[in-house]
C-alpha cells in the first residue's frame, strides 16, 4: 500500500531539515512514519499517548519500547534537547491542552530544533473526521452539533458510515467531536506557539510536494510563486488546514 501523503512529506522533510537526525514523530500511532523512517536510513523515534486505543500495532512491529515510547501524564520519554526536529501529524486538534504539549516539545528539542506540525484549525470547511462541513463550529455539548450533523447525514455526507443508523451514528460523532477533538483559531494557535516558537505557515511548500510528487513539476513551482502564495495558502489551509515550520527561541 502506497505511504499516505503526509507521512512522505514528514519524511521528505526530516531529510532536509535534520538529515542526520535525530528525529522525534509525536503522536505516531502505530509507527508508520518512524518504520518508514528508519528503512529510508533516518534516526527516526516515536512518541505517542494511544488516547484512541491500546499500542497493539507498535507492539506486533517490535517498535514500542524501543523505537517508539509511551507518553504518560504529558511527559515525552526522552532526554532535554533530545532531538533536532519534531514532526506531528493531525495530532494537535485531539490536544486539549496545547501549551503543555507545545512546552514538552520545546523541552526535547535541541537549541534551534524545529517542529514541523500538520493539523486542522477551527477556519477549515470540512471537519476531516466524520466529514460534515461546519460541525466543529457548533457549541460543544450542544443538541445543536447531533442535529447539524444528523442533518448533514441524512443529505448523503459525512465518513465512517458503517451500517449504523443515522442517528446512532449522529449522535456518537458529535459525542466523538466533544470529547477528542479541540479545533482553535489561527489567532490561538500563534498565542500559544509564540513564547517558545518562531513559527511559519508553510502550506505552499507541501502543495508544492505533492503537486511535484503527482508529476506536475511546472504547477508545484508555479505554487511557490508570490503571486499564488497567499491566495493558494489560504485555500488550503480552508480545505484542509495548517502546514506550521516552527523553531525553537
Amino acid at each position: 500500500m502506497p505511504m499516505h501523503v503526509n507521512y512522505a512529506y514528514l519524511l521528505y522533510k526530516a531529510r532536509e531539515l535534520s538529515p542526520g537526525g535525530p528525529v522525534l514523530d509525536y503522536g505516531c500511532g502505530a509507527g508508520e512514519v518512524v518504520e518508514a523512517g528508519v528503512s529510508r536510513g533516518l534516526d527516526v523515534w516515536g512518541a505517542d499517548s494511544f488516547f484512541c486505543g491500546d499500542p497493539g500495532a507498535a507492539r506486533k512491529k517490535g517498535l514500542l519500547g524501543d523505537r517508539v515510547r509511551e507518553i504518560k501524564d504529558g511527559r515525552i520519554p526522552f532526554e532535554t534537547e533530545t532531538f533536532s526536529l519534531v514532526v506531528s501529524n493531525q495530532v494537535f486538534e485531539h490536544v486539549e491542552d496545547l501549551s503543555r504539549v507545545l512546552s514538552e516539545i520545546h523541552r526535547v528539542l535541541a537549541p534551534s530544533g524545529r517542529l514541523l506540525t500538520l493539523f486542522p484549525d477551527r477556519g477549515v470547511i470540512r471537519e476531516g473526521h466524520y466529514g460534515i462541513p461546519g460541525s466543529h463550529w457548533m457549541p460543544r455539548g450542544s443538541r445543536a452539533r447531533y442535529w447539524w450533523m444528523l442533518a448533514g447525514r441524512s443529505m448523503g455526507l459525512g465518513a465512517l458510515k458503517g451500517e449504523k443508523p443515522r442517528s446512532v451514528w449522529a449522535r456518537e460523532a458529535a459525542d466523538y467531536l466533544d470529547r477528542a477533538v479541540f479545533h482553535r483559531s489561527r489567532r490561538e494557535i500563534r498565542a500559544l506557539m509564540e513564547p517558545l516558537f518562531d513559527s511559519r505557515f508553510i502550506e505552499d511548500d507541501y502543495c508544492a510536494f505533492r503537486l511535484t510528487r503527482q508529476g506536475h513539476p511546472r504547477l508545484a513551482r508555479a505554487a511557490r510563486l508570490p503571486v499564488a502564495r497567499q491566495a493558494g495558502n489560504e485555500l488550503f489551509r480552508r480545505l484542509s488546514g495548517l502546514v506550521i515550520l516552527a523553531k525553537k527561541k
